[in-house]
């Protein structure tokens, strides 16, 4: 509303399920050994759809969202050049199986962050506040009519006066 934006990662990954390699040292072995096919050139794309991922691969997330949900890649992505590939990522979300992953950081997109002191920016933050103080005031209002009321039983409510 106040026409900020928050940052947001772009990268690649190929995701290794570590049980269907027979453990984690199967995966991290095999995750090198495609770090290394990488780094001589060989598709990153066809790797993905031959060992795990979805298409490309390719993904881009809000970079808190990322530093909730997957930790491991958010702490390489921060400090990571365009087109690193990471070491492999040893990953368990809670109640899935463990996988290994490799990332390679294609992209970021930083975060807008208003002025404060900007006249739109006062003039949204200012209509905002005049809205909740009239919905506050309606509510209370409401709550006190509805607290004076008396509401008719349903067996009288039909009933005209004599």
């Amino acid at each position: 509303a106040l026409g900020g934006s928050v940052g947001r990662v772009k990268f690649q990954q190929i995701v290794l399920d570590a049980e269907s390699l027979g453990g984690a040292e199967a995966a991290q072995r095999l995750a090198r050994d495609l770090i290394a096919r990488i780094g001589t050139g060989e598709d990153m794309g066809s790797l993905v759809r031959k060992y795990g991922g979805d298409g490309e691969g390719i993904l881009e997330v809000e970079e808190p969202r990322l530093m909730e949900v997957f930790p491991g890649i958010a702490a390489f992505t921060s400090r990571a050049a365009e087109g690193q590939l990471s070491d492999p990522i040893l990953s368990a979300v809670r109640g899935q199986r463990p996988v290994v992953r490799i990332v390679r950081f294609l992209d970021r997109t930083p975060a807008v962050v208003p002025e404060l002191h900007d006249v739109t920016v006062q003039a949204t933050l200012r209509k905002r506040a005049q809205d909740r103080t009239e919905q506050y005031r309606l509510e209370s209002g409401y709550a006190t009519l509805l607290a004076g009321a008396y509401v008719w039983p349903p067996e009288l409510a039909g009933r005209t006066p004599r």
